[in-house]
């Protein structure tokens, strides 16, 4: 996983590469551009995404990547060259778009304290729900929760971050 492409100039020339070995390797990839504070929103990244098995931008960034206001469209633009889109939408849940089709899950309902990394605590959720061998509508509801987790403190909390909190909010 690489998060944060867009701050990380120096890596952003070699992440394609490295993700083709990787994926030589049989190991899965990820990406997180985060946003660009350059406000160039490329650098390299349509080179990236043939070798990123999970795309996972907000709604934002994927809308100043491919030009395109509605979030759907825009992670279906972004899924013909990545292997499925994991779409952040905030307070409307996400989406995952994919060879498969289209897949959407609600948010949580959280009173939002402070949102500071709920995209990367989806991340988290997601990829271990992933990793653990989970369904896509599983992936997208670890995703959705791990960030209601984190909106629900003040700072990153990221140690509010458990698997107890996930199974709470999840109602396992």
């Amino acid at each position: 996983h690489v998060g944060s492409f867009f701050l990380q100039r120096k890596l952003q020339a070699d992440v394609a590469a490295i993700f083709q070995q990787a994926r030589g390797l049989g190991v899965t990839t990820s990406l997180d551009t985060g946003f660009d504070p350059y406000g160039e929103w490329d650098n390299g990244i349509w080179d990236v995404l043939p070798w990123v098995d999970t795309f996972m931008p907000n709604e934002v960034e994927a809308a100043f990547i491919t030009g395109i206001d509605d979030p759907p469209k825009a992670a279906q633009r972004l899924a013909q060259r990545a292997g499925q889109v994991a779409l952040k939408l905030g307070g409307k849940g996400s989406v995952l778009v994919g060879k498969d089709g289209e897949l959407t899950v609600s948010a949580f309902a959280v009173d939002v304290v402070d949102t500071t990394c709920c995209g990367d605590a989806f991340n988290t959720g997601f990829l271990a729900a992933q990793l653990a061998g989970r369904s896509p509508e599983e992936c997208l509801r670890w995703g959705s929760a791990a960030g209601a987790i984190i909106a629900g403190g003040s700072g990153t909390s990221a140690h509010r971050l458990s698997m107890a909190t996930m199974g709470r909010i999840l109602g396992a």
